[in-house]
C-alpha cells in the first residue's frame, strides 16, 4: 500500500503501471492535502478527483489495484465511488456521525464503500473515535457499530 499516492504518481499514470509490476496492491489517492489526482480531506476548499485523478481510477481499476479514500476529501471519495467498477475501501479512519473531524467518513462514503463491495478500517486514534482525550474499546466499539449500521458487517474492519 502507498499512501500520498496522488504525490508519488504525479503527473505521470504510468508510475501506477510501475508500481502495479512491483506489487502494490492498494493506492491511497490523496494523503491530506490537494495533489495532482484528487483533493485532500484537510484542505480549507475541499476539491474532488482532477481529471487525470478520474482517469488514475480507471488504471487502478485495470491493474486490480484498490483505491483508499483514507485522507481524501469527500468530494474526492464520492468521485472515486462513483468513477471505480472495483471495491473500494478507506484503509484507516473512523466515522463523522460521532466526531466532526475531516478524517472521518459521512454516512454516505461509508454507504458507497459498501456498496461497492469494499471496507472501512476503524483506526484507534483518539481525536478520530472520540472527544475524550483518550479512546477506549467502547469508543472503538461505538465506531464499528455506526459502520455495520450504515453499510453491514461486511464493510467494517479494524486498522
Amino acid at each position: 500500500q502507498i499512501q500520498g499516492g496522488g504525490e508519488i504518481v504525479g503527473e505521470d499514470l504510468t508510475r501506477i503501471d510501475l508500481l502495479g509490476e512491483l506489487g502494490l496492491k492498494v493506492l491511497q489517492i490523496t494523503h491530506h492535502h490537494n495533489n495532482p489526482l484528487g483533493g485532500g480531506g484537510i484542505e480549507k476548499n475541499p476539491s474532488g478527483l482532477t481529471k487525470l485523478g478520474f482517469e488514475a481510477v480507471e488504471r487502478l481499476n485495470s491493474l486490480n489495484i484498490i483505491p483508499d479514500l483514507s485522507h481524501a476529501s469527500d468530494f474526492t471519495a464520492l468521485d472515486v465511488l462513483k468513477t471505480s467498477k472495483k471495491p473500494v475501501i478507506l484503509s484507516h479512519g473512523a466515522v463523522r456521525a460521532i466526531v466532526q473531524n475531516a478524517r472521518c467518513a459521512p454516512d454516505e462514503v461509508i454507504r458507497g464503500i459498501a456498496n461497492s463491495g469494499g471496507v472501512m478500517g476503524i483506526f484507534m486514534m483518539s481525536f478520530w473515535l472520540t472527544y475524550n482525550p483518550v479512546p477506549t474499546v467502547d469508543d472503538l466499539i461505538n465506531n464499528l457499530k455506526h459502520v455495520i449500521k450504515v453499510g453491514g458487517i461486511d464493510a467494517v474492519g479494524i486498522a
